[in-house]
């Protein structure tokens, strides 16, 4: 597909969500940080993720702006929330009853996920 085409298709969608492939040792932003990537050891690590394309921020960052003909978008990464990865995290209630030893993961299909916030720092 086209990046005209992949954009047309964004701004057709209702919600804007999508799963998509990344790999952090394939961004040119984030892999010098990772050590197998310094070493030149790095191999595609892919992973599914689900994200939402936030086409009113594209059009004020300056990498994005053109997302229409270059194919860059600024997304918002979404995680599983952790009950339904089958984790019970240290001071949260149990839900519905369920002990943290039974606890199993979700299909992603009944699962609820969760805006995915990390903390970036420039030094």
């Amino acid at each position: 597909k086209t990046p005209q085409e992949l954009y047309e298709r964004i701004k057709k969608s209702r919600d804007k969500l999508f799963f998509i492939a990344y790999s952090h040792t394939q961004d040119p932003k984030v892999n010098k940080t990772t050590k197998k990537q310094r070493d030149g050891n790095a191999k595609p690590d892919y992973q599914w993720y689900l994200a939402r394309v936030d086409l009113s921020t594209c059009q004020e960052l300056d990498d994005a702006q053109d997302c229409q003909n270059n194919g860059k978008y600024y997304v918002e990464f979404y995680t599983k929330a952790s009950y339904d990865q089958g984790i019970l995290l240290r001071g949260h209630p149990l839900e519905n009853g369920v002990p943290a030893a039974k606890m199993k993961p979700k299909k992603d299909s009944e699962s609820r996920y969760w805006l995915q916030w990390h903390e970036y720092h420039f030094d």
